[in-house]
């Protein structure tokens, strides 16, 4: 299995620039989403990896650490409003957040019976909406970050 490489574009001048390219992962890239709260680009393969990429003016560089996610990442998404990474592995949710520059575990939920298809963040009324082939929707609380104070 050779490198997968993710390609940015943008339109200019009604013509597509290849901008930059992300190298890293081992198997084919599944998903790919932008983070604004966290101003990087999240990508997750069938190589069981999560990566964060953060951007810096003229190039792309990791700067989070990869994160073995034992299984194939299904479903990706974002919540919107702390920036955390929702994950569907198969049957289950996993929420990763960014503690001292790297993604840990801080929320799990399991209840589907086939692998989760999708992911939502409804940030009104503070969940997630996961799908999943086993032909069912499912609600679940989206993760609250504790507020720290210092």
């Amino acid at each position: 299995i050779g490198w997968i490489r993710e390609a940015l574009l943008c339109a200019a001048r009604e013509q597509w620039q290849l901008l930059h390219v992300l190298q890293g992962h081992e198997s084919e890239v599944s998903h790919v989403l932008w983070n604004s709260r966290c101003s990087m680009w999240v990508t997750g393969s069938d190589d069981c990896t999560l990566r964060g990429w953060r951007v810096d003016r003229d190039y792309l560089k990791m700067t989070t650490s990869v994160v073995d996610t034992q299984c194939p990442i299904t479903a990706l998404a974002v919540d919107e409003v702390n920036g955390s990474i929702i994950v569907g592995l198969q049957d289950i949710i996993r929420v990763y957040d960014y503690e001292g520059g790297v993604l840990k575990v801080v929320q799990t939920h399991s209840g589907h019976r086939d692998s989760v298809r999708g992911l939502l963040h409804v940030p009104q009324k503070s969940q997630y909406i996961s799908i999943s082939w086993d032909c069912t929707i499912s609600i679940w609380n989206a993760y609250n970050k504790p507020n720290y104070r210092h």
